[in-house]
């Protein structure tokens, strides 16, 4: 790496040996530049020089030419310094001009010849010079491939405004001094001009090298993101799709070979679909060389749609490169192989095992409620469980079909009350009741008296719901037992209390006037001996009204008391 400071802002900057002499663009002033090729102008990362001992050589002055028709107030720039004149020299050779980008093809130029003031200078008039524009002459000079001889036009220059005023005056104009001027260094605006009559046609033209183009960091950035993105992925592979007729051929096929081994192996059966595809392909073919063959000649098209004549055409190379010959032929085949399955299959079939019958279980809707309830037990599908207790607790035990097994259709039914599930408990409690064969139900009885006293409410619920086929004592205490509960059990109780009646449902209500301590307990029980009371129960309605310091309660038991004694006991 090498490192000199940019002409434009002195940042010291750092490039490769490699590009030495090549455009670059500095980084902080955004001007593009040329690397330096002067060790002198090297320096080190503390910015001294690398080789102090080296001097820079220093740029030749530009050469200038004597004009005899100059004058200093000619120039168009007088603001800008003029450089030194250069002493005059008989022996002025072709001088060396610079420039930074030339035309790729040599400018002859005739040599500048210096002549004294009284010899006047003769120009050749066949011999054309090339136009050149005016640039800064404090601009340094950039190294040029080859020379190159550069004259100034003879054109006129536009005087000074100040020519006018001396003319109106009358002061005659002093003729123009010559004097040496700089020649300016010649641009890229240069125009090529014919060759000179003195120079030979025999010279080479110089071949210059391609002008740097100048690249910023962007654009360097941009191009090795390029590189490196094609890189990374490389352009797909052009995508090869194959011909409609290819596609066609290879379909047909495809489906008559698949199912020429399907007929071979479960049966003769599907060899009718082989030789539908074995004739489609013959027609495909045929119709497709006897078209090509009509487009040719019309006559070939009449003799081609002839079967004996049509092979003729078929293996020809220029129908196509035989593709009508591929259907025809493989259609072909494929006729012969369905035809050939019968024979083939008598030999494949055994080979293939045979599957077992699979064995499909009975649908258990139709078989007996007993074996349903066997199953779904085995089986703990509580589902099927619930579903079958429910429709024996709708069913006839006398009249149905499975009343000839209502002995062991009761015993499951006893099982199933002790059941894990809470509702498959609850359902063979309500189809006890019904396929009981117990005297006055005994079984279904202790099974619901026992649910009473269950943890679980919808148990002691659903033995509230069925309390009602035994009218006894017992099963009026146990209802009553109930009456005080929160939720819904409260009303149950009451509405089994009012089902059951009689003396026995009447003595219940009494315990819970006398022994409740709530008055909306007592409240029940006087709605209760409103329904199921007697004369007991109005004796005993009054004597409460009278104790009671409640009002409400004292009304509700007098109008129960009335109502008790108005109608007939049956």
């Amino acid at each position: 790496m090498i490192r000199y400071r940019c002409p434009h802002c002195s940042l010291l900057t750092a490039a490769h040996e490699r590009r030495i002499g090549q455009a670059s663009v500095c980084k902080a002033c955004l001007r593009p530049h040329q690397i330096p090729a002067d060790s002198a102008l090297w320096l080190t990362e503390t910015g001294d020089s690398l080789y102090p001992d080296a001097a820079p050589v220093p740029s030749q002055p530009a050469p200038v030419v004597e004009r005899e028709d100059f004058h200093e107030s000619q120039l168009t720039a007088p603001a800008q310094p003029q450089p030194a004149p250069v002493a005059e020299r008989e022996d002025f050779h072709e001088p060396q001009l610079t420039a930074p980008e030339l035309a790729p093809e040599r400018v002859p130029v005739p040599s500048l010849v210096h002549t004294p003031e009284t010899e006047p200078v003769r120009e050749p008039e066949s011999e054309p010079v090339a136009e050149v524009t005016e640039v800064d002459p404090h601009e340094e000079p950039e190294p040029v491939a080859a020379p190159v001889r550069v004259v100034l036009p003879p054109a006129p220059v536009p005087a000074l405004e100040e020519e006018p005023e001396r003319a109106a005056v009358g002061t005659t104009t002093p003729p123009p001094q010559p004097a040496w001027v700089p020649a300016p260094a010649p641009v890229q605006r240069i125009r090529p001009v014919t060759p000179s009559p003195h120079e030979s046609s025999d010279t080479p033209a110089p071949r210059y090298a391609e002008p740097v183009q100048l690249q910023t960091q962007a654009d360097i950035a941009a191009a090795l993101t390029n590189a490196l993105t094609a890189r990374m992925k490389p352009r797909a592979a052009p995508r090869r799709d194959l011909r409609p007729s290819t596609a066609l051929w290879m379909l047909l096929t495809g489906l008559g070979v698949a199912f020429f081994f399907a007929a071979l192996f479960t049966g003769a059966a599907n060899r009718w679909v082989v030789l539908v595809a074995g004739a489609l392909q013959i027609a495909l073919g045929y119709a497709w060389i006897v078209r090509l063959t009509a487009m040719r000649s019309p006559l070939r098209g009449r003799l081609c749609a002839i079967p004996v004549v049509t092979p003729y055409y078929l293996f020809q190379q220029k129908y196509a490169k035989l593709r009508p010959l591929r259907f025809v032929l493989t259609g072909c085949v494929l006729v012969v192989l369905s035809f050939a399955v019968p024979a083939v299959a008598d030999l494949t079939t055994p080979l293939v095992p045979k599957a077992e019958p699979r064995q499909v279980p009975p649908d258990l809707s139709t078989q007996p409620v007993l074996t349903q309830l066997r199953t779904y037990r085995e089986r703990s599908d509580y589902g099927g469980l619930v579903r079958t207790l429910g429709l024996l607790a709708k069913s006839d035990t006398i009249h149905s079909v499975d009343a000839r097994d209502r002995a062991e259709i009761a015993v499951e039914l006893e099982a199933l009350c002790k059941h894990e599930d809470r509702t498959v408990r609850l359902g063979a409690m309500a189809a006890l009741v019904s396929w009981d064969t117990t005297p006055n139900n005994a079984k279904a009885r202790q099974v619901c008296l026992d649910a009473i006293r269950s943890p679980s409410e919808e148990e002691r619920y659903r033995a509230l719901c069925l309390l009602s086929h035994w009218k006894d004592a017992e099963t009026a205490r146990a209802a009553q037992s109930l009456i005080g509960r929160p939720n819904r059990q409260t009303n149950q109780a009451k509405q089994a209390l009012e089902e059951i009646g009689g003396p026995h449902a009447e003595a219940a209500a009494l315990v819970l006037l006398k022994r409740a301590d709530d008055l909306t307990v007592r409240l029940i029980a006087i709605d209760i001996l409103l329904k199921v009371g007697g004369p007991t129960a109005g004796n005993e309605l009054e004597q409460f009204a009278q104790a009671t310091d409640d009002i409400g309660a004292r009304n509700s038991a007098l109008s129960a008391v009335n109502q008790i004694r108005g109608r007939k006991r049956p």
